[in-house]
């Protein structure tokens, strides 16, 4: 149910959300595809998407909006460096972010 509605709102959200801040763009030297990174704008919301690559392999991803919401996606796994050596953790949205991040992510 939740999934269908964010499918909707996403579709309302793409017809006035400006996506000119949003770039598909290496974020490590092996990088070889390429992450979305930037913002996206949609009436009171500035929602900006951050991947990150650490050398150790570990990635995530860091989501920060203009009304105060943060999210955080983190691959997990076994480093040894600094403080990556932790369990995986999954984006967790509401209604309005997640929508905008389907807008995001499907342009």
């Amino acid at each position: 149910m939740k999934e269908n509605l964010v499918l909707r709102m996403a579709k309302i959200i793409s017809r006035k959300a400006d996506v000119s801040g949003l770039v598909l763009a290496p974020i490590h030297f092996m990088d070889r595809v390429g992450h979305l990174q930037g913002i996206i704008k949609f009436l009171n919301h500035q929602m900006k998407i951050e991947n990150w690559w650490e050398n150790c392999g570990a990635t995530g991803e860091d989501i920060t909006c203009s009304c105060g919401f943060a999210s955080r996606w983190f691959s997990g796994g076994g480093c040894w460096q600094f403080s990556h050596n932790g369990p995986a953790m999954g984006h967790e949205f509401d209604l309005v972010h997640a929508a905008l991040y389907n807008v995001a992510k499907n342009i």
